[in-house]
C-alpha cells in the first residue's frame, strides 16, 4: 500500500502545564514549547542557543532575521 502525502505527517498534540503549552509530535516527547502569555519568549534553552546567531547578524543583511512563530503559536 502506498503512502499518500496525508498519511506521512505526525499526529500533533498540544498539552498545558501552568502558562506553558507543550508541542507533541506521535509521542510524549516534547517537541517545543511556547509562553501562552509571551509567545515570542523563547522557553527552552536549546532553542535560545540556535537562535544566538541572530545577535551577531546586522539587520539590514538578513532581512528575514525577525521574531516569527509557528503555525501554532500565531503572532500578536
Amino acid at each position: 500500500m502506498a503512502l499518500t502525502a496525508a498519511d506521512s505527517h505526525a499526529d500533533v498534540h498540544f498539552s498545558d502545564e501552568g502558562p506553558i503549552r507543550h508541542l507533541h509530535l506521535d509521542s510524549i516527547w516534547i517537541q517545543g514549547s511556547m509562553s501562552i502569555d509571551a509567545p515570542q519568549v523563547l522557553v527552552h534553552q536549546y532553542i535560545q542557543r540556535m537562535m544566538a546567531w541572530l545577535l551577531f547578524v546586522e539587520p539590514p543583511a538578513y532581512p528575514a532575521a525577525r521574531p516569527c512563530s509557528s503555525a501554532w503559536a500565531p503572532v500578536r
